[in-house]
């Protein structure tokens, strides 16, 4: 990532996306989630523990600057970068894997690749697709448009996460990856069962017949070939953070 900071610009910017006509249902997890998929015990601190970044923009510029290595093809969002270094930086000493950093940035289409597993030491990026929640895109046309930290909304949530333990899932049939929140837009998290899991609707596959993703009760579900090397990545204490375009941490 030559001259992250150079990278960011600064102003808001508001894109209108036009809605896609798409005519077919869209498809959503067969099976309610159960209490499997929450887990016992939370396993990131609390919530109170972790702190939003409040550095001078020298300072800002000084930790940037040491993550200069990062993404050189320049895929990752970058305002959705920094502001995940930044809060990196600022809880590195509650964050247990530090060999990994993963972004979602769920301002594009979920037939893009926008899922970003960053490997913090060789700077190299994995893009993926990633689904998000029903509830985030109730015209079912692609784009995720509303966000939930509410219980039976079906909706993603923004914010900070904490990758923690891996199980075997019996209604995914496969391995999956539990999630805390660290936000308060996400902090029921692990109650809610949002959880990484596979699914079929996440599969280049289904992109050729729908031309998009399929939707989620909320998960930021993965293609199934990649879900594996995703999770064993970040597992353990790892920091993911989904972004939709909010200037703010």
């Amino acid at each position: 990532m030559h001259n992250l900071i150079g990278r960011l610009v600064f102003s808001l910017v508001v894109v209108t996306i036009p809605a896609l006509a798409i005519s077919e249902s869209t498809i959503l997890d067969s099976q309610l989630v159960s209490s499997e998929e929450q887990g016992s015990l939370r396993q990131a601190p609390p919530i109170s523990q972790w702190v939003l970044p409040q550095y001078s923009a020298e300072e800002q510029n000084q930790i940037l600057a040491q993550f200069n290595h990062l993404d050189p093809q320049h895929v990752v969002p970058t305002q959705a970068l920094m502001q995940a270094l930044l809060y990196w930086h600022a809880n590195q000493d509650r964050i247990t894997n530090k060999k990994s950093l993963t972004v979602i940035d769920f301002t594009q289409h979920s037939s893009k690749k926008r899922l970003y597993l960053i490997d913090l030491q060789s700077g190299m990026v994995t893009a993926t697709w990633a689904a998000h929640g029903s509830g985030s895109d109730k015209n079912a046309d692609g784009f995720a448009e509303q966000f939930s930290n509410v219980d039976g909304s079906h909706a993603s949530s923004l914010g900070f996460f904490y990758a923690a333990e891996l199980y075997y899932s019996y209604t995914y049939k496969s391995n999956a990856l539990r999630l805390d929140g660290l936000s308060q837009t996400n902090s029921l998290a692990r109650s809610r069962a949002i959880v990484i899991h596979s699914a079929n609707y996440v599969s280049e596959s289904w992109l050729n017949q729908y031309g998009k993703m399929g939707r989620s009760y909320g998960c930021p579900a993965l293609d199934q070939k990649i879900k594996d090397f995703v999770i064993n990545k970040i597992t353990g204490g790892s920091l993911l953070y989904i972004w939709a375009g909010q200037a703010e941490f």
